[in-house]
């Protein structure tokens, strides 16, 4: 049986081999940047620490952070980690069960597909 593909967001084929190697390629990036930071932390200054203390997103941005993007994603940091990782989460949740539908499907094709070599 030839290996399923199917188009990922609309953009282009991908087998499942590619996705779970893409899939780990990106979540061991994640983690190098992570530990990057949480190593280049020790020499900052000012108002931020690594890792930032967790607030939950209706709580007011503290008022000894500076005005500006940076202050804001510091603030929502965990709960936007946590959204981002339920969406990945979710995401292969769904390629999987897509993978393992198409799988189905070709197994039954084939299945019921006459053999060539009882000809």
């Amino acid at each position: 049986m030839k290996p399923v593909r199917i188009k990922y967001y609309g953009l282009f084929w991908i087998s499942k081999r590619a996705y779970l190697l893409a899939t780990l390629a990106a979540f061991l990036f994640a983690v190098a940047a992570f530990g990057f930071v949480w190593v280049t932390a020790a020499s900052w200054r000012g108002p931020f620490t690594w890792p930032p203390p967790f607030r939950w997103p209706w709580e007011p941005i503290a008022p000894d952070l500076p005005p500006g993007t940076a202050s804001w994603f510091y603030h929502f940091f965990w709960p936007f980690l946590l959204v981002m990782l339920l969406a990945e989460a979710i995401d292969i949740a769904v390629m999987l069960h897509k993978f393992a539908r198409l799988e189905a499907e070709q197994e039954v094709e084939a299945a019921l597909a006459p053999d060539e070599d009882d000809r």
